[in-house]
């Protein structure tokens, strides 16, 4: 995974992803939900594992039966996403949102 940073986010390709997750309504709020429940299982640890497990099952159905010169570059761009950049940021956001003051861990 390369790091060229582009609008704050790790590279292009992270920024992507995130900008169609939150661009349309019904995906925002799906994502949010991600968020709430990962918070839900683990508020103890405020971990973000679960939101990022969930992202990659997602992104893994995106790439899944693609084959031939678009499934190896659907593959690579995926293969560049920061999948846990984006967690922590949903999951902070959410944090936000329900009023608690809890900083993310590694």
């Amino acid at each position: 995974m390369t790091n060229k940073e582009y609008n704050g986010w790790f590279n292009y390709e992270t920024w992507l992803v995130n900008l169609w997750m939150d661009n349309d309504q019904g995906e925002h709020e799906h994502w949010r939900e991600v968020a709430r429940e990962s918070i839900e299982t683990n508020i103890a640890l405020c971990e973000w594992y679960q939101f990022e497990d969930r992202l990659k099952d997602y992104l893994d159905q995106i790439r899944e039966g693609k084959e031939g010169l678009a499934g190896d570059l659907i593959g690579a761009a995926i293969g560049e996403v920061n999948t846990r950049d984006i967690a922590k940021s949903w999951v902070e956001n959410e944090l936000e949102h329900m009023g608690i003051n809890m900083e993310i861990t590694e």
